[in-house]
């Protein structure tokens, strides 16, 4: 009874939102390797820009030299690796799916993460 009577006369909870961790690989033993874009309303939604960013990243690697070898170690010293850490230890890391990535040449579309990115108003940009 006590737990109903907290919860009664408590403010409502806000509703969750998530960050996207982006970790520039180049930096990585400094302190401001990282950084976190966001919020993002959504899980969903911060899982597909984590997603965009980091494969948009691979293919900037393998403008220098195509082969898979060359991109993904390309990618291992310059390129961003996005994350996304949720609620009850739920995760998302793009960097799970680099073997992909590298395979599997991205689309305009499938780069395009910048509209994506939530905006100082909280909603994602419009990419216009």
């Amino acid at each position: 009874m006590a737990n109903e009577t907290n919860i009664a006369g408590s403010a409502p909870a806000s509703p969750t939102t998530y960050r996207v961790l982006v970790i520039d690989n180049y930096h990585v033993p400094d302190d401001d390797a990282a950084h976190s874009v966001g919020p993002f309303p959504t899980w969903e939604q911060a899982v597909e820009y984590a997603r965009r960013r980091t494969w948009d990243s691979v293919e900037e690697c393998r403008e220098a030299d195509p082969h898979p070898d060359s991109v993904r170690s390309q990618f291992y010293m310059f390129g961003e690796s996005c994350s996304v850490h949720g609620d009850g230890g739920k995760r998302y890391s793009a960097r799970d799916e680099l073997d992909y990535f590298v395979a599997n040449p991205a689309t305009k579309e499938q780069r395009s993460w910048v509209q994506l990115q939530p905006r100082a108003d909280g909603d994602a940009a419009t990419g216009r």
